[in-house]
């Protein structure tokens, strides 16, 4: 028995070794291949990389991992090869140096040959032999084995450290490592001021979330970086309502740290914090409602349950990706509409599916008869809703989308642009229009490298659009320097809601006169708190 655990033991440590020689060998041989491929096409840092998969990925396109694994054929092949050689060399090489060969005993078990011999000289019985490994012979092996090892730790030093400078890997262990107090010095909960409406009648609104919609896509006279603008309408609803950011031409809100992902920014637009939830928390579990997302949150969702609005979440993809269903359900009580009810209301067969689930045309169409719905009741709306054509890697290209701006990412992104100017029109048509407010926003900078090639992060700003506003200050200053979390006070604001303070969150209302952090403690310097860890956050909003 005592021999069985013993060679049992011998053979998991083997093939722990080997296994962690053959990641080594991996990583060395592909690690600068796939941290190029995955600079290139999503642009992100380590820090999304594991939010979004602490998140799940259910509900999204994981094709990209099939795209990640061709990239590496040949070196994954490579490294393989190595590691089958480096194991075939163990077992030939040390099969009989370091060796001994020994005599079997039945009943006294393993002897020397050479002082057991004359012992034995006069059986008659042939003796049996077997070869087992000497001190010497394991010192051996064992000094082959952790050269191997050094070998291939030494190797994949410089891979990593270039992966650590693409990534920003250290940054973000460094940063938890760091705490912040800015939550204890800045927040301002929201049930710790007065939130009032001036209006008579309560004010809908209609959020539209533009995936990955940009300030980069103007023409580089209007702020941007292409040679001519992809986002005519876009910009010409800009100046002919209210739009924030403090660059000339193309107006947008900077997206800090905690923010640079869809969940992230919607979290932060409508709360006034970012995303910095600590790993495993809430992990994902599809409906489950054992425990609430973000249960010390209060959202915008949340403020307008408690005024009496119907709230309804629009998307053409699955909800349950990122925990967007959580997130709106759970805080206002929104109604779901997504992939799934598009296909159980009929808009599309149940085997119908592209890109993430729908086209935006598609969602658009649905969006209006869902709007209408709401419209008919006797009660104010929010309907808040997300794109998706626009997501990495390079957008959908769909039926409606035009020719002749370059490439497929730049027409996905005229097409996006039309579209909304159409939604918006449409919703200008109708009855419900004169007390709603529109606001059309992009959810963070996009995370490939189309269209952005060479463009420095701190001049890409997410747009924002506020039509048809209620706002209550007359005077206002549309060149600020703004954050995500500005949105949560403004979107209020442009409702028509007065706030005690101009203050939620992290977030200020960007219709007052008031600073925001980032004007009042620099933007980069609130970027670096933002990206630090706090024990408020986690007792607080966890």
């Amino acid at each position: 028995m005592k021999k069985i655990i013993k060679t049992t033991i011998k053979s998991v440590l083997y093939v722990f070794y080997y296994g962690f020689i053959a990641f080594l060998l991996y990583f060395v041989v592909a690690g600068r291949t796939l941290t190029d491929w995955y600079d290139v096409t999503f642009g992100t840092r380590f820090r999304e990389i594991v939010y979004t998969f602490n998140l799940g990925l259910t509900g999204a396109d994981t094709s990209f991992m099939n795209e990640a694994l061709q990239e590496c054929q040949s070196d994954l092949i490579k490294a393989t090869i190595i590691v089958v050689l480096l194991i075939l060399a163990d077992l030939i090489l040390f099969r009989r140096v370091g060796r001994r060969k020994v005599r079997v005993d039945e009943s006294k078990g393993l002897h020397d040959v050479q002082t057991e011999t004359a012992k034995h000289e006069t059986e008659e019985a042939t003796p049996k032999y077997r070869w087992v490994r000497s001190k010497w012979g394991y010192a051996l092996r064992g000094v082959y084995h952790v050269t191997i090892l050094l070998i291939c730790i030494f190797l994949a030093k410089p891979v990593y450290a270039y992966a650590d400078q693409v990534l920003e890997v250290s940054d973000f262990v460094r940063s938890k490592l760091t705490y912040t107090k800015i939550y204890d010095e800045k927040y301002v909960a929201p049930s710790s001021v007065q939130i009032q409406n001036t209006r008579k009648k309560k004010r809908n609104v209609i959020i539209v979330y533009i995936e990955s919609m940009e300030t980069t896509y103007a023409s580089k006279d209007l702020g941007g970086y292409q040679n001519h603008n992809l986002m005519p309408n876009l910009y010409n609803l800009q100046k002919e309502n209210i739009a924030f950011g403090d660059r000339k031409g193309m107006a947008g809100t900077h997206n800090p740290s905690g923010t640079t992902w869809t969940t992230a920014s919607l979290l932060s637009s409508s709360s006034g914090i970012p995303f910095a939830f600590n790993m495993g928390m809430n992990k994902n579990e599809g409906n489950s409602k054992d425990e609430k997302f973000a249960k010390g949150v209060t959202t915008l969702g949340d403020i307008l349950e408690k005024q009496g609005y119907n709230q309804e979440f629009i998307c053409g993809s699955d909800s349950t990706f990122g925990r967007k269903k959580k997130l709106f359900r759970e805080h206002g009580n929104y109604k779901i509409f997504d992939y799934y009810s598009a296909i159980d209301a009929g808009y599309i067969d149940k085997d119908y599916k592209v890109w993430w689930g729908m086209e935006d045309f598609r969602t658009y169409e649905a969006a209006k008869n869902e709007i209408l719905k709401l419209a008919d009741e006797d009660k104010p709306f929010n309907c808040t809703m997300l794109t998706v054509d626009t997501h990495h890697v390079g957008g959908y290209k769909c039926q409606k989308c035009p020719t002749g701006n370059g490439s497929k990412t730049a027409n996905v992104v005229a097409c996006a642009d039309r579209q909304v100017q159409e939604f918006v029109d449409w919703c200008k048509a109708q009855d419900f229009y004169e007390n709603t407010t529109i606001v059309i926003l992009g959810d963070h900078p996009r995370m490939d490298k189309k269209l952005v090639q060479g463009v420095d992060k701190g001049n890409r700003e997410a747009i924002d659009v506020f039509i048809n506003s209620a706002s209550p200050f007359r005077k206002i200053n549309q060149k600020r320097t703004a954050a995500t979390m500005d949105l949560f006070p403004t979107i209020l604001s442009s409702m028509g809601y007065s706030i005690e303070g101009n203050r939620l969150g992290l977030g200020t209302n960007l219709f007052s006169s008031k600073k925001t952090l980032s004007e009042e403690m620099e933007y980069d310097e609130f970027n670096r708190e933002l990206g630090k860890n706090s024990r408020f956050y986690h007792k607080e909003f966890e």
